[in-house]
């Protein structure tokens, strides 16, 4: 099976599929021959936040013998979530939609897909003229999964996790702030004080102010958060600070937050934020071009 693998990223690599330098091969592959290794692998990507590399060696697995039904329904998670940071939707649809059909009999993991499958549907409900079909699917999986982790013994950060999007889905999609807020608020508890799924949390609660018209208030409290600016959360926190500038009136330092971001966006293959990021710029330029 090692040498199926390694194969296969090989042929990838040749087809331009996938990147040689700092890509596959930066990780031991031949070891990925069962759950446990791929396991290892997966955890050093995902701290690189390495998603095609993610995608890679989780598709491979899939076709590997032995994988239990549990172990599947995990990878298939993981897939859907760097599809999504990818701004692939499609994939990450097909692979949430096949894992909300395996998982019938683990409370947990079945609540996990629900809330993976209403954060695509989401951002296609966002982006799509059928808006109003999947804003409606977007809902009834959340409402599904906020109601498994209500009736059920299930871990704090599941539990967390489906408070978070369920906070985005009313967030993104109604523009309930009160909603949205009460669903951030019983997430941030739940999350570990300090992590990176506790500051995406304070993030998205502070976008509820700039919406709501409170830019100022924003402003000082994302002032006072400090994240690594080279990862994800750390674009999407540059973003936010490019948002309240521009809301501001301080349409220099909008531009100059969204051009640093840009390029470690670009990198990561964060599609959504490369292009909300260019609207930033965009319309900070025409601000600044219309005062000369």
């Amino acid at each position: 099976m090692e040498i199926q693998l390694v194969m296969r990223a090989f042929l990838m690599v040749l087809l331009g599929l996938l990147p040689l330098a700092g890509g596959l091969f930066a990780v031991d592959i031949v070891e990925i021959n069962d759950f446990e290794s791929y396991n290892r692998v997966y955890c050093d990507l995902k701290k690189e936040e390495s998603w095609i590399d993610i995608v890679s060696i989780s598709e491979c697995m899939l076709d590997v013998p032995g994988i239990s039904g549990e172990q599947s329904i995990i990878i298939r998670h993981r897939l859907t979530s760097s599809c999504f940071y990818l701004g692939e939707y499609d994939k990450a649809l097909a692979f949430a939609k096949k894992a909300c059909t395996q998982a019938t009999s683990d409370v947990a993991l079945r609540a996990k897909s629900l809330y993976l499958l209403s954060a695509v549907y989401r951002v296609k409900a966002r982006a799509s003229p059928e808006h109003p079909r999947f804003a409606s699917l977007c809902f009834s999986s959340i409402r599904e999964a906020l109601e498994l982790v209500a009736n059920n013994p299930v871990d704090d950060l599941t539990k967390a996790k489906v408070r978070f999007n369920a906070g985005a889905a009313y967030h993104d999609l109604k523009k309930d702030y009160i909603t949205a807020l009460s669903h951030y608020f019983h997430a941030k508890i739940l999350f570990e004080e300090g992590s990176d799924d506790a500051v995406r949390v304070l993030l998205r609660q502070l976008r509820c102010l700039v919406e709501s018209e409170d830019p100022n208030t924003a402003r000082t409290e994302v002032d006072k958060i400090s994240v690594n600016p080279y990862t994800r959360t750390g674009v999407q926190l540059q973003l936010l600070r490019a948002k309240i500038a521009y809301q501001l009136g301080d349409s220099i330092d909008a531009l100059h937050l969204a051009l640093e971001a840009l390029p470690i966006a670009s990198a990561k293959s964060m599609k959504a934020e490369v292009a909300l990021l260019s609207e930033v710029i965009e319309q900070a330029k025409n601000i600044l071009l219309n005062r000369v």
